[in-house]
């Protein structure tokens, strides 16, 4: 045992094997036991036996599978058995069928945001700073009136229930749900960044919620700090592997470590 142990790849093996690498040294394996057969049963039985006893121990039979499947795989095959950071989920319901908003357009053209003084980025225009920074600072928890503004489905009478896991957090009110967040610190964000967009936006109470949910998504990027505990918030673009790749992702978080956005980057 302590043979087979000292053999065993723990970076292709358990949770971290790599489904299409498996398929595609299998399928070697078959074809090398098929020209075995050729000349013996038993060298064909042998060949199969060899080949499942890397493939279960190491991840792979062919040297370099893991480099090989991620360079020559199409991408659109990775995609079926790979997954990465997920878009955050906000207030947006199965029935909205809303086509996707120009964010950025409208947060600009409403006085959310400015081109910035150097004349690269986006930034928020002072007014929505200052209520933003504002709203973070009196939030008191969620609350129907809290949140009435972030989904037309919340109505101030309405009754909140907050559920917090590994995955992040859940809101639903009256038993319908809501939307979920990566974290608090992102739920909070979008609760706080409604109040500031329906003071800019004349038209944001009659917006769906698919609609809030883009422009709020898109609006989370510019979080004046971090909405739990007031700390500033950084920006990062990190390479994270995953079994067949590598994907590009880029994450706002609080000083503490606490998700507020990620997303991986397309290609």
């Amino acid at each position: 045992m302590r043979y087979v142990e000292s053999i065993r790849d723990p970076r292709y093996t358990g949770d971290n094997r790599c489904l299409p690498c498996t398929i595609v040294n299998a399928a070697i394996a078959i074809a090398l036991a098929a020209i075995a057969a050729v000349e013996s049963l038993y060298l064909a039985c042998a060949v199969l036996g060899v080949a499942a006893a890397a493939i279960g121990l190491r991840g792979y039979l062919v040297p370099g599978t893991p480099t090989l499947t991620e360079r020559y795989l199409p991408a659109r095959v990775l995609r079926w058995f790979d997954k990465g950071p997920t878009p955050p989920e906000s207030a947006s319901g199965p029935d909205d069928d809303a086509g996707d908003l120009d964010t950025e357009r409208i947060l600009l053209s409403e006085g959310v945001l400015r081109v910035c003084d150097d004349g690269d980025d986006l930034c928020l225009t002072d007014r929505a700073r200052e209520r933003w920074n504002a709203e973070i600072e009196s939030y008191d928890g969620v609350t129907a009136a809290t949140l009435s503004a972030l989904s037309p489905a919340v109505e101030r009478s309405s009754s909140v229930e907050m559920t917090t896991d590994q995955a992040g957090v859940e809101l639903s009110c009256d038993g319908r749900w809501i939307g979920r967040w990566p974290s608090e610190a992102a739920m909070r964000a979008d609760a706080t960044g409604a109040a500031v967009l329906d003071a800019h936006l004349p038209w944001w109470g009659e917006s769906t919620a698919k609609e809030r949910s883009q422009l709020l998504t898109g609006l989370r990027l510019f979080v004046p700090k971090c909405p739990t505990t007031g700390s500033a918030v950084s920006m990062s673009e990190n390479a994270v592997p995953s079994c067949c790749s590598s994907q590009q992702v880029v994450a706002l978080t609080c000083a503490d470590g606490e998700t507020i956005f990620e997303q991986t980057i397309e290609g």
